[in-house]
């Protein structure tokens, strides 16, 4: 079909989106940031009833049971659907690599990028303002997810194809590396930038980082690898 320069449809769209809803809640990303933002949650909320210092005060998630509500969330049909509608809703491009670095992709294979910035509101949510979401498909293809309200001028192009230039393919294996959970994959087996990105981003290539404001970490920081 993107050989053929054919349009995606909306049933097309709908039936991907539902595969992208499972790859997305599927993670062990999913599951780390959901462990801690109850935990920040409940802290927090805790911390305001009692009155405590944060520092005197911390509740930690009983991870004997994260399978458990990670598996209730992964096959709920309204968080499903709300995640498909969220998807659908947005301009839909395949991104086409002819250049000789092939697309990485990871343990946690959906990334997204908040073009908003608010000190207060977060716009990294799957339906938020300004949201840039993307799913690579194979090594030369890739699926980018625009919010119609901040590229509204490329509303044309929904359901098409375009060829990407060097450093789009550079910026979507940025992006690949900075949100995988531990692994990184390329088809040539060249892990150079991803090597890259961590010396320039330790803070953030380690299972073991901080997802969630407010939350912390117990376990020593465990430096990204590629897969064995």
């Amino acid at each position: 079909m993107i050989e053929q320069q054919n349009r995606i449809v909306h049933e097309q769209k709908r039936t991907m989106a539902y595969f992208m809803a499972i790859q997305l809640l599927r993670t062990p990303e999913f599951r780390r940031t959901l462990i801690e933002l109850e935990e920040a949650t409940f802290t927090w909320a805790l911390q305001k009833m009692q009155g405590e210092d944060e520092n005197e005060l911390y509740i930690e998630f009983n991870e004997q049971y994260a399978s458990l509500e990670h598996a209730q969330m992964l096959f709920s049909p309204n968080i499903q659907n709300a995640i498909v509608q969220a998807l659908s809703n947005h301009i839909w491009v395949i991104g086409i690599n002819e250049t000789s670095s092939p697309f990485y992709t990871s343990d946690t294979p959906i990334v997204r990028r908040a073009h908003r910035k608010d000190p207060f509101v977060s716009y990294a949510g799957l339906a938020s303002p300004g949201i840039e979401i993307m799913f690579p498909l194979t090594p030369r293809y890739i699926l980018c997810l625009w919010d119609k309200t901040d590229r509204e001028h490329l509303a044309q192009l929904d359901g098409t194809s375009l060829i990407l230039p060097l450093d789009s393919i550079v910026y979507c294996n940025h992006l690949q590396v900075l949100q995988s959970y531990r692994q990184v994959y390329s088809p040539l087996n060249d892990f150079r930038f991803a090597e890259q990105v961590c010396i320039e981003h330790p803070e953030v290539c380690t299972p073991n980082r901080v997802r969630v404001e407010g939350a912390s970490t117990k376990q020593p920081p465990d430096r990204k690898s590629n897969p064995r």
